[in-house]
């Protein structure tokens, strides 16, 4: 049953690694929850992952493409806030608000 739960997570890893290349190279939004609809995972799913939540927020922090949105870089920082391992980025800790 474990080797069960396993493969099951590998799938999920690897789909949200796809999704996550996919909206880098697109230029689509990139946030935990737009990341997390696309791929068909939970949001709880990228916080038990902390490296995929690592990779969402690197991304989130850098600048953005031609074209890109702001948006999705606000909503990072606001994940950053509620995230319980604290800011993933350098951008994110200087703006919450918990380290004033």
């Amino acid at each position: 049953m474990s080797k069960g739960r396993q493969a099951d997570s590998a799938r999920r890893r690897q789909r949200v690694i796809a999704t996550v290349n996919k909206a880098a190279a697109d230029g689509t939004e990139i946030s935990v929850s737009a990341i997390a609809r696309a791929a068909a995972v939970d949001r709880s799913f990228l916080y038990r992952h902390r490296d995929l939540l690592g990779k969402i927020h690197a991304i989130e922090a850098s600048p953005p493409a031609a074209g890109g949105s702001a948006g999705s870089r606000r909503s990072g920082i606001a994940c950053a806030r509620y995230c319980q391992c604290g800011p993933a980025t350098p951008a994110a800790a200087r703006a919450c608000s918990r380290d004033r």
